[in-house]
């Protein structure tokens, strides 16, 4: 039974071992990032709505040109005189939604050059069209720097993956050995069966822990190329990275404050605020046009100008401004139930940095004590009072301290970026 078992667990770590076995350069962060934003479908279902939208804004002057023809035959009905027919054909093209400019000609080879300008006319593009393309801007930028930040997140994950695969793999072998060490104390009368069963049990539940951050690893990174959307081998982040990433984050993070933070939601509600202000600025009961033209005529070499002023009512009543005017009232309400819970999550994750600092500074003492430890073993061992099992031993508690300390490096650093993507 005990050698069909030790079959199962060399096959089943011989299969996960190999899924490990990847050929690939180790690349650094930001190039992983970046292969990231270049194979993701969410950030280009973004970008080619907000390419719809810009062009949705975006008219040509040809779009806004016009040609027109027209044909007026006259009649003298008290001369005997045949009908004569005009020709005239006219192009328009509007420079602005306000100025525009024709010139026509007709077959009587008269020609003109005229322009009207309407400085109340409405504009080309609408308050809801510039909303609809600021939104899809947010949208990308927040997609993107949301991308950005859960690679980062994955990243560390299967960093911490394959450390903690190091350090089952170490206890492993520590087990492995104190079970050989007990075995031949029992041959010598120094030890029990049962401190020999109880070390094969310790060294079985370390194998497991080791198949189990086998699959931990392997899970990480199948996240890790799921979001990237090829196989990539992470950078070798090692605590004086991580040390200098935290530093350069707690910089920024200096320069902020809770007054400026402006989330994608809020941006989207004040652009909806200013829409609406907008189109009740729009909204009135009689609508004025006054319109400037001038003609200059080529061929007589004149020059006429002309101002019309003229009122029309307008389609909103009443009922259309108080609509707008409950919508606006309902708009900045939310704005500032937006603006209170940003300003709850800006104290949460405040607080929640506050206190993985402090199980950093926790965990750097640990493991500096776990450290002198080490040291001290070392020099027993040289003066033989101390065996090279245990000095094995107190290295797997160092090197467990220093795994602690980077998993305490790796909280204070996503601390930061969750608080830093209040300002996204």
């Amino acid at each position: 039974m005990r050698n069909v078992v030790t079959l199962l667990s060399a096959t089943l770590l011989l299969c996960v071992g190999s899924a490990f076995a990847v050929d690939l350069d180790r690349l650094p962060l930001s190039e992983i990032q970046q292969q990231a934003i270049t194979n993701s479908l969410t950030l280009k279902t973004d970008d080619w709505t907000l390419s719809q939208r810009a062009d949705a804004l975006q008219s040509d002057l040809l779009d806004r040109a016009s040609i027109s023809t027209s044909a007026l035959t006259q009649k003298n009905l008290q001369q005997d005189l045949p009908a004569t027919t005009v020709v005239t054909v006219k192009g328009d093209v509007a420079l602005t939604s306000t100025l525009s400019v024709s010139a026509q000609i007709d077959s009587n080879q008269q020609s003109s050059v005229s322009f009207s300008y309407s400085p109340f006319a409405d504009d080309f593009v609408s308050a809801s069209e510039r909303e609809q393309l600021q939104q899809a801007k947010l949208t990308l930028a927040y997609d993107q720097l949301t991308l950005v930040n859960n690679v980062e997140q994955v990243v560390l994950a299967v960093i911490k993956a394959e450390q903690t695969l190091n350090l089952t793999e170490q206890n492993a072998t520590l087990t492995a050995a104190q079970e050989q060490s007990k075995r031949s104390l029992l041959q010598q009368g120094m030890a029990s069966a049962s401190d020999v069963a109880e070390a094969t049990q310790q060294r079985v539940s370390a194998q497991q822990a080791v198949y189990a951050a086998q699959l931990s690893l392997l899970d990480s990174q199948q996240a890790l190329q799921v979001l990237v959307g090829t196989d990539v081998v992470v950078p070798d982040i090692n605590v004086e990275t991580l040390t200098k990433l935290i530093s350069q984050r707690s910089k920024q993070l200096a320069t902020l404050s809770v007054e400026t933070i402006q989330s994608k939601n809020i941006e989207q509600l004040l652009l909806q605020q200013q829409t609406l202000t907008s189109d009740m600025a729009d909204i009135h009961v009689y609508n004025p046009d006054v319109r400037l033209t001038g003609e200059y005529d080529i061929d007589d070499n004149a020059v006429k100008l002309g101002v019309s002023l003229s009122f029309s009512r307008s389609q909103f009543g009443a009922d259309t401004l108080t609509d707008l005017d409950q919508e606006l009232a309902l708009k900045t309400m939310e704005l500032a139930q937006q603006r209170d819970q940003l300003q709850q999550q800006y104290q949460l994750l405040t607080q929640k940095l506050a206190l993985s600092e402090s199980a950093l500074t926790a965990r750097q003492l640990e493991a500096a004590l776990a450290e002198q430890d080490w040291q001290e073993m070392i020099l027993l061992q040289q003066q033989g009072d101390r065996t090279l099992l245990q000095v094995d031993q107190q290295n797997y508690l160092k090197n467990q301290a220093d795994q602690w300390v980077f998993e305490a490096l790796m909280e204070v650093y996503l601390a930061q970026n969750n608080l830093a993507m209040l300002w996204r």
